[in-house]
């Protein structure tokens, strides 16, 4: 496997940074890695310094989409959905986004405050989502509080979590109260302090299980409840006070989890923020449950420092060909945001904010069902200038070099991309590379509009076959390539436009590449 090492700190331009959105690390230590990273940023504390942003990184750690958000409510949850939607929360509501990243829908709960900490789109199109509740309780009689042994007030108010399920409708057809079937004493005291206004149950996750019933994961609790789908009796419970299973080859034990999952080979997987009276490493974890027998085996888990426990937030996510993608919330101790590792834990790439960002959740796909309208970036030369230029029909431009148009004057080497509005947000052309004024654009003779994109190649990046067309008016045409320095690699015959002409480059050597014709120029990449 070809591995390499590759590290850059990301500092946003124009709009970005102008907003003060973290910077972060990014490292990718396997180059065969493909796909896209979502992840929603965090900022604790000094909500006037950072600017949160959802944001979807390529393989490489490089920008393709963010959204800059309100610093007071920011977002958590930002995922892809199996419908191929888009969801995250804010202001106590999800919302759902097309491929365009356009707000289609919203989810909330029935009658009661909507839980932030997770939406599950079902293949029946009924959505899966939490619900917080407050209740009054005399918890006079419990001495947990403070740390020291402190009783509850006899007034207390209490907040717990209802499970609610809503058809494609939005009716309610299923709703389970933690209040009907836990006892308060479930709680772990670790996680309580003031007596009068209690946080009780702080349930973060809810699944679909396989077999059609509920998994839940409560955090206070320490605990993983197992809840039938018809009944709402408990059919089991894993982790915490009432904990029914035999652990096997386990060194530790749970402690205020996230993001309980069933995967694909039947197993559980969680993960584990270690935080605790007495503390582990934070890390994801993967069970083999036999629940006739009871049993939890540890059949893998990834930790990166055992000194690193997680206070707050994390999940953990199996990609396919058993690579985990662990995203290690708030930590006080590093900052780590994410790890991505194969199945023996070799590292494929992680991210570091600059300050104390986190994220609540991040996920890997390797694919999308949808594709990105990211800018397309041609490059033209009038009298002795050269320009880059992408379509004028975007409300705003912002480029790396800090301009506002839509095309840019080019008076020095560099890497050049620019960033549009985009549906609520913002989406980034890929990256223009001129390595020399004279390499480049002076290949072409006379300026011209490039705003119609008169060519396109697909696929880009390609590998085998690439696909070229000329969308202009009738006409005979011909193009050359040029590789990144300027060497003319392939001179076509003519081809009348509206055919697309097919162009065998597997045999090509990896790298950037200019097709040029009359007076335009894209840029495409052999992967």
């Amino acid at each position: 496997m070809l591995r390499y090492l590759l590290v850059f700190i990301v500092l946003l331009p124009g709009i970005l940074s102008s907003q003060n959105i973290p910077a972060y690390t990014f490292v990718m230590h396997d180059s065969t890695v493909t796909g896209y990273y979502f992840l929603s940023s965090i900022r604790l504390g000094n909500m006037s310094g950072t600017t949160p942003a959802q944001m979807i990184l390529d393989e490489k750690g490089e920008i393709i989409y963010y959204k800059p958000l309100n610093p007071q409510t920011g977002s958590v949850d930002f995922k892809l959905q199996p419908d191929s939607t888009i969801s995250y929360c804010t202001n106590g509501k999800y919302y759902i986004l097309d491929s365009t990243f356009n707000i289609i829908d919203s989810i909330e709960c029935v009658g009661l405050i909507t839980d932030v900490h997770d939406l599950q789109v079902l293949p029946n199109h009924h959505y899966l989502l939490m619900g917080v509740k407050d209740t009054l309780l005399d918890l006079s009689s419990y001495p947990y509080f403070y740390h020291n042994g402190t009783f509850g007030s006899a007034n207390a108010l209490v907040t717990g979590n209802i499970i609610q399920e809503l058809d494609e409708n939005k009716n309610l057809v299923f709703e389970w109260s933690t209040f009907d079937h836990f006892q308060f004493d479930d709680v772990s005291p670790y996680f309580l302090f003031d007596p009068n206004v209690v946080d009780w149950t702080h349930c973060n996750a809810v699944e679909l299980d396989v077999d059609g019933n509920i998994l839940l994961s409560t955090r206070h609790f320490n605990e993983i409840t197992k809840i039938d789908h018809l009944t709402g009796n408990i059919l089991w419970r894993m982790g915490g006070k009432n904990n029914q299973f035999t652990f096997y080859n386990e060194p530790y034990q749970f402690r205020g989890q996230h993001d309980i999952r069933r995967i694909a080979n039947g197993d559980y997987t969680l993960f584990d923020n270690g935080k605790y009276f007495i503390s582990h490493g934070a890390r994801g974890v993967e069970y083999q449950v036999n629940e006739f027998a009871f049993t939890a085996t540890l059949v893998w888990s990834y930790m990166y420092d055992p000194a690193m426990n997680s206070q707050a937030t994390g999940n953990m996510q199996r990609v396919s060909d058993n690579r985990s993608l662990i995203n290690f919330g708030s930590i006080s101790n590093h900052n780590i945001c994410f790890a991505f590792v194969d199945s023996l834990n070799n590292m494929l790439s992680e991210l570091s904010f600059a300050d104390s960002s986190f994220s609540y959740r991040t996920f890997f796909y390797p694919t999308l069902p949808w594709s990105f309208n990211r800018p397309q970036i041609n490059c033209y030369q009038q009298g002795t200038d050269f320009y880059l230029e992408t379509i004028n029909s975007y409300s705003s431009y912002h480029w790396s070099s800090g301009d506002t148009t839509s095309s840019l004057l080019i008076t020095a080497p560099g890497d050049y991309y620019v960033d549009v509005p985009y549906g609520g947000g913002f989406i980034r052309s890929e990256k223009f590379v001129v390595d020399s004024l004279g390499g480049f654009c002076s290949l072409t003779s006379m300026g011209q509009n490039i705003n119609q994109h008169i060519f396109s190649v697909t696929p880009n990046p390609v590998k085998d076959n690439l696909f070229i067309a000329y969308k202009g008016i009738n006409k005979k045409y011909a193009f050359k390539i040029y590789d990144v320095i300027g060497h003319e690699i392939y001179s076509s015959p003519e081809v009348n436009s509206g055919n697309t002409f097919k162009l065998d480059v597997k045999n090509w050597n990896r790298g950037i590449y200019f097709l040029r014709s009359e007076n335009y120029a894209i840029k495409f990449v052999i992967d």
